[in-house]
């Protein structure tokens, strides 16, 4: 029994050095971005923007609203970086500006009243001429 206990010590030993270097590299990543190092802000954006993507694929069917979101909530991250105090992780702070750009858009959507074009455009028969419903 002593040793399980010890391996498994030894295993949350190894977790907690794993997430205090996980901790170290994103606080060292976050200082060179507030410096403005553009490899840095690059990095960042690399390093998360596959997740923020997943969350705003939830909110929206269409890949554009998706990448939107995203956008917007990176700029809104960047804007904000210096208030992020780091009381909780970056990526859980990026998750709630995430969640809070799609439901903005949304929002958006819902006022703006949405016609789709094809439904607008002319439509015209196999030998080119104007076909029914032509204006």
């Amino acid at each position: 029994m002593t040793g399980k206990l010890s391996n498994s010590m030894t295993a949350d030993a190894q977790s907690n050095l794993r997430l205090s270097s996980d901790h170290e590299a994103e606080a060292h990543l976050l200082a060179r971005v507030r410096a403005g190092d553009e490899e840095a802000c690059a990095a960042f954006v690399r390093e998360y923007s596959g997740r923020m993507l997943a969350v705003a694929r939830r909110f929206f069917r269409c890949e554009c609203d998706s990448a939107d979101a995203v956008q917007d909530a990176f700029l809104a991250a960047f804007r904000y970086l210096d208030k992020f105090q780091g009381n909780s992780s970056t990526g859980t702070w990026l998750h709630s500006i995430v969640v809070n750009s799609c439901l903005t858009k949304l929002r958006a959507q819902s006022r703006s009243r949405v016609v789709p074009l094809d439904d607008l455009l002319p439509t015209f028969d196999e030998t080119a001429k104007p076909g029914a419903g032509v204006y």
